[in-house]
């Protein structure tokens, strides 16, 4: 099916994101609009587990404006989904199914293999390399998946990402050392989860995920806009250590609630990068949503379940 219009929005970690696009007949995706706000699902939650009643006001908000922008578009519907910061929620099953009735639409938490072969295939446009190493570092969780013979070899999610971490951790801004290393205690137990990384060849590592996107777009630690490395990482994480949100808002233009999460977020991406033995993983600005965007049209119906180990089924 070509020049599809489709509208997804996920509820994630950090953000509610909305992303309406064209799928050419080339293969080529077109934003027509690309937005989110920030009720930081994930943060709000850490302390007991649940969602808060304002924080799902916020949600609930966000997407009224979003099934809106999506009809006005030319989307037929808005797809919804929700990830990490859900499905450990207490009350997230119950939450979804209010958002479900004030919409009168379908909303679906997907589970962490389907959220990482998603965002894999909007990472990688479509089509699985040859070899890869692949990571969406979010907001509650930060997935992983190993790529041979362009087939997905294997996938975990560690329960560690900038949002949650920022909640349970760095509750002071800035935050302290105890903070930071037992922050830093949390991430590392997470990676020793991980099998080890895939022999080193010709393989494409890549991540996506906001705190990426948001180094390399601050050139924090010299980072370059395509790539992130470990030195860059770590001359970033020492930028980031000891300066509070509103400093780092101030000086490199990022607004107040990504500044306050983005210090854990590096934190969890240097060790990852570091486990990996990589010299540079390339950065992508696409993954869920524009995974979404082309399983559905694949499949409009069953886009769920239209992810295979190559690809698209």
């Amino acid at each position: 099916m070509a020049d599809t219009i489709v509208a997804v929005a996920d509820i994630g970690s950090s953000t509610v994101h909305l992303l309406v696009a064209r799928l050419g007949p080339d293969g080529a995706l077109q934003a027509l609009l690309d937005e989110s706000v920030r009720p930081l699902l994930g943060a709000r939650a850490a302390a007991t587990g649940s969602i808060p009643p304002d924080a799902e006001a916020d949600v609930l908000a966000a997407l009224r404006r979003y099934q809106a922008a999506a009809l006005q578009l030319g989307a037929a519907t808005l797809l919804i989904v929700a990830t990490q910061a859900v499905r450990q929620a207490s009350n997230g099953v119950a939450m979804i199914r209010r958002l479900q009735a004030a919409l009168n639409q379908p909303v679906v938490i997907i589970s962490p293999e389907q959220e990482t072969r998603l965002a894999l295939l909007g990472a990688y446009g479509g089509q699985l390399p040859p070899a890869g190493l692949f990571a969406d570092s979010g907001g509650a969780s930060t997935q992983v998946a190993a790529v041979e013979a362009g087939r997905v070899t294997w996938q975990r999610s560690l329960p560690v990402g900038a949002s949650s971490l920022t909640g349970t951790f760095l509750l002071d801004d800035p935050a302290t050392p105890t903070q930071e290393a037992q922050a830093i205690r949390a991430i590392e137990g997470a990676i020793d989860m991980l099998p080890p990384p895939p022999g080193i060849g010709c393989w494409l590592p890549v991540i996506t995920g906001g705190t990426a996107t948001t180094i390399v777009y601050a050139g924090l630690g010299g980072c370059s806009p395509a790539e992130l490395t470990p030195g860059c990482l770590a001359a970033a994480e020492s930028i980031l250590r000891g300066q509070s949100s509103a400093t780092l808002s101030l000086r490199h233009g990022m607004d107040h609630q990504r500044a306050r999460i983005v210090y854990a977020g590096c934190l969890v991406i240097r060790r990852l990068i570091d486990w990996s033995t990589a010299a540079a993983w390339r950065v992508s600005t696409n993954g869920l949503r524009e995974g979404i965007v082309r399983a559905a049209v694949a499949d409009p119906n069953g886009w769920q379940l239209a992810v295979s180990d190559s690809g698209i089924s």
